[in-house]
């Protein structure tokens, strides 16, 4: 039979809390009785088991002495009480108990730093958010003002564009040059771009048996007339003639219509009956 006390230090020494003088006798006494070590083996190996179950923690230095305290009046109960099994059979729980209690205390503990640190990492990706979020508003006013800037230069262009457009089409009113033609009236637009124009005609009296009107260009650097198509009207119309020249025109300086043969001269033979200034 393994003295109460001895049981009690075998499992202080489990717990690896026997120290000094103490730690010395039982030594002692471990290599005197064989059922002793028997004990303090199943006692290692319960610990050993538990302590790989659970997290490994130190549990605060009051835990254990009181849970020993309170292992004794357990004992002392168990000794006066009829039917009750020996400390022996106990001891191991009691070991167990305080096994648990110290790794439900780390655990504990553990859970308090697991939660700090996701506290930690929810305020490190609410700032994350929130950056993000400013980054976007930043980036949407910059698509804004890029858009507003885009909508300015596209009119800005279209402006230039107008301009460049207007500035190669050339319009001048034709002069009558003899009265017969008093109540003639037309207008030529000139594209010096696409080399194309058109000049309306008003009242303008038919050409009359075997002739044609025949339009032409005179160009600002060159006085020789280039010959820009022929055509016949109708008494009393408005019409569009197309001015079609023979040959590019460098810059237009003026536009005359003169009355010549059918199908026209390739120069002014006949009378010249308009001409812009």
């Amino acid at each position: 039979m393994i003295d109460e006390t001895l049981q009690e230090q075998a499992a202080l020494h489990a717990l690896g809390m026997l120290s000094g003088e103490e730690a010395t006798a039982f030594r002692a006494a471990l290599a005197r009785q064989p059922e002793l070590q028997t004990l303090v083996d199943d006692l290692a190996e319960a610990a050993a088991a538990l302590t790989h179950a659970v997290p490994s923690a130190k549990a605060p230095t009051e835990v254990l002495p009181r849970l020993l305290t309170q292992i004794r009046a357990e004992r002392m109960r168990t000794n006066t009480t009829p039917g009750r099994g020996s400390a022996v059979s106990w001891m191991p729980w009691a070991l167990a108990a305080g096994i648990a209690l110290a790794a439900s205390v780390g655990f504990i503990a553990g859970a308090r730093v697991e939660s700090v640190n996701t506290q930690v990492q929810v305020a490190k990706m609410s700032a994350q958010i929130e950056q993000a979020d400013v980054e976007r508003q930043r980036l949407a006013t910059l698509l804004s003002s890029l858009k507003e800037e885009r909508g300015s230069l596209e009119k800005r262009i279209a402006d230039l564009r107008q301009r460049e457009l207007l500035s190669q089409i050339k319009i001048a009113t034709l002069r009558v040059q003899l009265k017969a033609y008093a109540k003639v009236a037309a207008v030529a637009v000139w594209d010096a771009t696409s080399q194309q124009g058109v000049i309306r005609f008003d009242n303008l009296p038919p050409a009359g048996a075997g002739k044609d009107y025949q339009m032409w260009i005179i160009e600002d650097q060159n006085p020789v007339p280039v010959s820009a198509g022929i055509f016949t009207a109708e008494s009393g119309t408005e019409f569009d003639a197309r001015l079609r020249p023979s040959r590019p025109i460098a810059v237009a300086g003026k536009f005359a219509v003169s009355l010549e043969p059918k199908n026209g001269s390739a120069e002014p033979a006949g009378p010249i009956l308009l001409m812009s200034n």
